[in-house]
């Protein structure tokens, strides 16, 4: 399962979606379902806009805060949840790292 599919699992509503995600999230899985293969490795490359790459950001950031354990996160997600904060960093820094 993804982070996202937990997430909208573990929500009670779209209102509450809307305050985790911004207005943005609601369109995330079409986002991830238009995901193409890296060249390398087992990446995907996703086209998002900026308020997609914040939906995406935020859906890092919280999903740790939402599960009990590391096991029980784990389990749900298929990752650790520092894997989910280092991917978080890893978009700033990208983001950062854009020319201006």
């Amino acid at each position: 399962m993804n982070s996202l599919a937990a997430l909208s699992e573990s929500i009670g509503s779209p209102e509450e979606l809307d305050l985790l995600l911004g207005p943005a999230g609601r369109g995330l899985e079409e986002v991830l379902s238009r995901a193409q293969h890296a060249e390398t490795g087992s990446r995907r490359v996703v086209r998002a806009t900026v308020g997609q790459a914040h939906a995406f950001h935020a859906l890092l950031s919280v999903i740790p805060s939402l599960f009990g354990g590391e096991q029980t996160f784990h389990s749900r997600i298929g990752a650790y949840r520092e894997n989910a904060l280092a991917m978080a960093g890893g978009m700033l820094t990208a983001v950062r790292e854009l020319p201006h």
